[in-house]
């Protein structure tokens, strides 16, 4: 099922926008490598992503949830697109 993709790759957006706003996800150094280490695992579930991931290394940007902001979108785009597919029968 392909929705499963996204869940789990919904989850690991939602804890590391969540880890941004913990004190140890508010540190510099420590902070962008929990981004860096998010940005490879969500491109593995979804396949391509957005410039969200490059947004999360810029100062201020990263309070927003880009992470789980583009998880959705990609979902809804995934699944806009499945309903466009003709069923096989």
């Amino acid at each position: 099922m392909w929705q499963r993709r996204y869940y789990v790759a919904f989850a690991v957006a939602a804890i590391s926008d969540l880890l941004d706003y913990t004190p140890l996800g508010a540190l510099p150094i420590i902070g962008d490598a929990i981004d860096a280490a998010t940005l490879p695992i969500l491109y593995r579930l979804i396949g391509r992503f957005s410039v969200a991931g490059l947004l999360e290394f810029i100062p201020l940007v990263d309070l927003l949830p880009t992470y789980t902001i583009a998880v959705a979108v990609a979902y809804f785009r995934a699944r806009k697109k499945q309903s466009r597919r003709p069923a096989i029968r």
